[in-house]
């Protein structure tokens, strides 16, 4: 199930009309129909402003029951977990969603003060839609990609991320890019399925954050958030 089918199944459960919970949560009723119906992507603020309106937490809504082919896909990835062992284990960062979602709303998107974020992200350039991969700056020590990918620094993850296929690094860049617009953190549910540079195969269901972020010089870079859903 996704996030999108959870929220209208929430409002359903409500007894409430879609327009009447848009109101309440201060979203256009137009927006909110039309990402629920189309499933595109959804602002964080939306779904947070959803969270608090239909009584559930940002953790909980974003943790979406799989649907029956997830299930299946995840029995396989379980599989594959004993054949990969540790690098199958399930990352979780050392702060949750929330927090680092507050971090952001504090400082209005500037990074500053991060000390409490940033063994848990990885920040990037700006996306650049002709680029064939994204262009990390930091990886965080105990960032999901820095966990999954075995890198220690932006360098190797830069590496790593030119040995994916063209079609993922497409979907990242595109997914930057529409971080980079919205100028807000945008969260979705993704997969990865890649060989890494030492050959092993890294497969993951993950939660994302892309958060756009100003530095000191008044540049804006763009910030991941990433946790793995429990399968």
């Amino acid at each position: 199930m996704s996030i999108h089918t959870q929220i209208k199944c929430l409002i359903e459960a409500s007894g409430r009309s879609m327009r009447d919970v848009a109101k309440s949560a201060n979203i256009p009723y137009t927006r909110l129909h039309g990402a629920l119906s189309n499933g595109s992507s959804m602002r964080f603020e939306d779904v947070a402003s959803l969270s608090l309106t239909l009584g559930v937490s940002l953790d909980d809504l974003a943790r979406t029951p799989p649907s029956v082919r997830e299930q299946e896909a995840a029995r396989r990835i379980l599989s594959l977990a004993l054949e990969l062992g540790d690098t199958a284990k399930i990352y979780q960062p050392t702060i949750g969603l929330e927090s680092f979602l507050d971090w952001w709303h504090a400082h209005g998107g500037r990074l500053e003060n991060w000390d409490s974020v940033k063994l848990n992200v990885d920040l990037f350039e700006p996306p650049q839609s002709a680029a064939r991969t994204i262009q990390p700056l930091k990886s965080g020590p105990n960032s999901l990609a820095s966990v999954a990918f075995h890198v220690t620094d932006a360098a190797q993850l830069s590496k790593t991320l030119e040995g994916f296929s063209g079609e993922y690094n497409d979907a990242l860049i595109e997914a930057h890019l529409q971080a980079f617009r919205a100028g807000e953190p945008i969260l979705s549910h993704t997969a990865i399925d890649q060989t890494l540079p030492n050959g092993e195969r890294c497969i993951r269901r993950y939660r994302r954050v892309l958060a756009p972020v100003v530095n000191e010089a008044g540049k804006k870079l763009i910030m991941n958030f990433s946790q793995d859903l429990r399968v």
